[in-house]
């Protein structure tokens, strides 16, 4: 199996997720697929639909890829997947304040357009961009990308101060946010790390002149 995924769980993930295999496999296990469809890969023509749920909005039939099985699974796993896949794509252009506006497709096995609306599944799928930036802000701004211990112990106390540090950041980010009555996202993780280290030189200073 793909995933240590649990029946009734839905997968949230990138271009390399919204594929046949991880569907089919995902299915297979009583999971779901909610992902970016590689649009270079696999265009798409909603004039082709099986049917239209609503505007770019529609069910599609991917068949099985011929060939090789994919080595994604077993060659267990790839005969045991079905030779048609009912999918639904959906895409929309998502302007946000402070974000350049730009067009999302993402296919997902969740059909039904009235337990699933497709707002919401853009939202969630919105939600998923907004944890990969987060993961971006530790290993990039905090410079959590190489870390410097060499034993097991030490790297896990350099991870435990990169979060906390992470989690301090967040806070700050949300004060600040609640006390100009602003939404959080559009505080700056990294404007905000440059300005707290801005903080506490100053701080430091004032205290050094007092003892003068």
């Amino acid at each position: 199996m793909l995933f240590r995924s649990k029946p009734g769980d839905i997968v949230v993930g990138d271009r390399a997720y919204g594929c046949f295999v991880v569907a089919a496999s995902l299915l297979a296990h009583g999971s779901d697929l909610l992902a970016r469809l590689n649009t270079r890969s696999r265009r798409v023509d909603f004039r082709r639909a099986s049917r239209r749920l609503g505007y770019s909005d529609a069910l599609f039939t991917w068949t099985k890829p011929k060939g090789a099985p994919s080595p994604m699974v077993s060659p267990e796993q790839w005969d045991g997947l079905p030779a048609r896949l009912e999918v639904r794509i959906i895409r929309r252009k998502i302007a946000r304040p402070g974000f350049r506006t730009r067009e999302v497709c993402v296919v997902t096995t969740l059909l039904d357009p009235v337990a699933y609306p497709a707002e919401e599944i853009l939202e969630a799928y919105l939600r998923r961009w907004r944890m990969e930036m987060c993961l971006d802000d530790l290993k990039t701004s905090l410079g959590m990308e190489h870390l410097r211990g060499r034993s097991p112990g030490t790297v896990q106390r350099e991870l435990r101060i990169f979060l906390c540090a992470h989690n301090l950041l967040r806070w700050v980010m949300g004060t600040a946010a609640e006390a100009c009555g602003v939404d959080v996202e559009r505080v700056s993780f990294t404007g905000t790390l440059h300005g707290l280290g801005q903080w506490t030189t100053a701080m430091a200073m004032a205290k050094g002149r007092g003892r003068e």
